[in-house]
Order: structure tokens, then sequence, then C-alpha cells
């Protein structure tokens, strides 16, 4: 009885598993804006889905050769600068190493450091020279 009742499940499992093949198989995600309102066939349905996917997945190419790109200036940018520079750089960034194009941002001048805010003009006195 145990053995005819795992041939059954294990028939039941072969025979569901092209039908989740298939549905693995037709791409995934969204149509774009308005496109439900259209009146799309499946088949075009089907083809804007699989046009986004294969962008979607360029994309995603283009995103890892990015961060591959920036690790490489990081790691560039890091090299020109002496021992002592780079760690007095992860001092200022609290011990953390954080991207050179993003230093601008985490790194806050001390109040010593801040710049005078530029003065405020004259109401009614434009530039020299006129408009």
């Amino acid at each position: 009885m145990r053995v005819l009742a795992g041939v059954v499940c294990a028939l039941l499992v072969a025979a569901l598993l092209p039908l989740r093949a298939q549905e693995s198989a037709a791409p995934r995600g969204s149509l774009p804006s308005g496109f439900r309102k259209l009146g799309l066939s499946d088949q075009q349905r089907l083809q804007v889905l699989q046009v986004r996917a294969h962008y979607r997945a360029e994309a995603d190419r283009l995103r890892q050769q990015l961060a591959g790109l920036q690790a490489k200036e990081r790691a560039e940018v890091l090299a020109i600068l002496t021992d002592g520079q780079r760690a007095r750089l992860r001092e200022l960034r609290g011990g953390v190493e954080a991207p050179p194009d993003r230093a601008a941002s985490a790194v806050k001048p001390a109040p010593a450091e801040k710049a005078a805010p530029a003065p405020v003009p004259a109401q009614g006195k434009g530039p020299a020279g006129g408009d």
C-alpha cells in the first residue's frame, strides 16, 4: 500500500513539473503604465514582458559592471594617498572605508573649517554693470 502511494505521488510530481517549468519560462514582471488598458493579446503581452525582461537583465549586467568600475576607481584613488593620509581618511570617516565620491557627503567639516556664509546683497542694488 505504501509503495502504491509512493508511486502515485511520484507520478503526480512528474506530471506537475512540466507545468511548473512552463510557468517559470514565461517572463515575469509587469506591463508599463497604461498597457493593461490597451487590450493586448496574450501574444503581445508575452512579447512586451520578454522585451522588458531582456532589458532588465542588460541593465543588471551594466549595474554590476559599473559597480566593478567604481571599486577599481576607489582602489586607484586610495593608492595615490600615503599611508598617513589613508589613516587620516579612515579616521575622518569614523573607521569606514566609504567610496571617494561619497566621502564629501559622509565627512562633515569641523566647525572651525566651515566657510562663512555668503553675504546677502542689499535690496535694490544689483551686480555692477546692471541688467
